[in-house]
């Protein structure tokens, strides 16, 4: 039986994350500052509401904001790290799509024996979750330059990836990684070894 890919039909960028990310912190987050997020990203009124649909599933329908609420000072330290943010939004996005956590796993398993990716080889791994139609493309259209924004891949050219492991990074980033792992993967727990799963592979294991 195939997944169900979820809300996801825009991306949301780092700096608009981050905005939106700061505003739940301060207890600010409203629909209002959500449109005026995504009227940055585009002028188009339909397109700005798709935008808005995701920054909501990322902030207000996401199982993982429940984990941060208990650590918002340790949040607000991680976003002054430079080299700490990416897992952070990354976990985030994955919290809240199954698709992304799915789209990442699958680089990481295979940026383990490869130097580069291409889109439709990610495409073609990904439709044997998902299955092969058009919300496949939409939703990898809009992940794969999240996770680029954030600095977990690179393009190197046109349709093709490489990976950005991640050095130097807080234990309390790392924490909130390990958490979004334990959500996709209920089965699993902390004790567990997680870190050898391909989801870490953006990891560079200090």
């Amino acid at each position: 039986m195939e997944k169900k890919i979820g809300a996801i039909q825009q991306g949301v960028p780092s700096a608009e994350l981050e905005m939106a990310l700061a505003a739940w912190l301060d207890g600010d987050f409203t629909q209002s500052y959500c449109m005026e997020i995504a009227s940055r990203l585009s002028t188009g009124l339909a397109r700005q509401k798709k935008i808005a649909t995701t920054i909501n599933a990322l902030m207000l329908r996401n199982p993982i904001m429940a984990y941060l609420e208990n650590f918002k000072d340790e949040v607000r330290t991680i976003l002054r790290e430079q080299r700490s943010r990416p897992l952070l939004f990354t976990a985030i996005t994955c919290g809240a799509f199954c698709f992304a956590y799915d789209v990442t796993s699958i680089m990481g398993k295979y940026f383990h024996a490869e130097d580069t990716l291409a889109k439709g080889f990610i495409r073609e791994k990904v439709s044997q979750i998902y299955g092969s139609n058009r919300t496949v493309d939409i939703a990898l259209k809009a992940v794969i330059p999240m996770f680029a924004s954030f600095g977990m891949v690179e393009m190197k050219e046109s349709g093709v990836y490489i990976i950005k492991r991640q050095e130097k990074y807080s234990e309390a980033a790392l924490a909130v990684y390990k958490q979004s792992f334990l959500l996709n993967n209920p089965t699993y727990s902390d004790k567990d070894d997680i870190m050898s799963n391909p989801y870490f592979e953006f990891i560079d294991k200090k």
